[in-house]
């Protein structure tokens, strides 16, 4: 199957609350949303997406996560403090939060689900820890 990346990200979405249920992702199942831009629910090359609490987050290149309701409806956004050099790939969630790992800055972000940046920890290194 041949997607767009705005399908596909739809498709993502779909897959990650289809799996909590160990449902399978068919075509019919596709619900895609946005388009290519930096306008609110545009995106500039997705990077990470996850999906906690019924809420779907999307990180793109320009360091932007974005939150949006399961049907696609736009709730949030919230910029990273620094995304020059590169930006986060991944996304996670834990007792609450919104665990962003920046590789390209070595640091953990840590945000509330609102977009408030409540810690950050970590630098770059060679030895342990």
């Amino acid at each position: 199957m041949s997607l767009r990346r705005r399908e596909f990200l739809g498709t993502c979405c779909i897959a990650i609350g289809l799996s909590a249920c160990g449902g399978r992702v068919s075509r019919s199942d596709i619900l895609s949303w946005g388009d290519e831009g930096l306008r609110d629910g545009s995106f500039l090359r997705p990077r990470a997406i996850g999906l906690h609490d019924g809420k779907v987050y999307v990180i793109d290149t320009t360091g932007r996560v974005q939150v949006f309701s399961k049907s696609g409806e736009f709730l949030a956004m919230w910029s990273t403090p620094d995304a020059k050099t590169g930006t986060p790939t991944a996304i996670g969630f834990r007792d609450g939060r919104v665990i962003i790992p920046d590789t390209h800055y070595s640091r953990i972000l840590e945000y509330s689900p609102e977009g408030k940046l409540l810690e950050q920890w970590g630098s770059y290194g060679s030895g342990p820890d």
